[in-house]
């Protein structure tokens, strides 16, 4: 995850900023798009699970909104 979150970090602040501000209205804005945030993982991850979080991610409310959280924690300056 902490390769994940740095490339969705800049996304989930923009859309959270266009679209109102919940954590929820972030994640279904960037959940569409966000295939090639993940692509960075598969350098140093095993490809299936990089699939899985990223199916888990854009698929799975609970999981995605919680991803979405903390990339908006690092956005602020936040330690996850």
């Amino acid at each position: 995850m902490r390769i994940i979150l740095p490339a969705l970090t800049e996304k989930v602040d923009a859309a959270r900023h266009r679209g109102g501000g919940s954590v929820e209205e972030a994640w279904k804005a960037i959940r569409g798009d966000s295939e090639a945030s993940f692509q960075a993982a598969l350098n140093t991850v095993a490809r299936v699970k990089v699939l899985y979080v990223a199916s888990k991610f854009m698929n799975n409310k609970a999981v995605g909104t919680m991803i979405t959280q903390a990339a908006l924690t690092l956005a602020a300056g936040e330690e996850v």
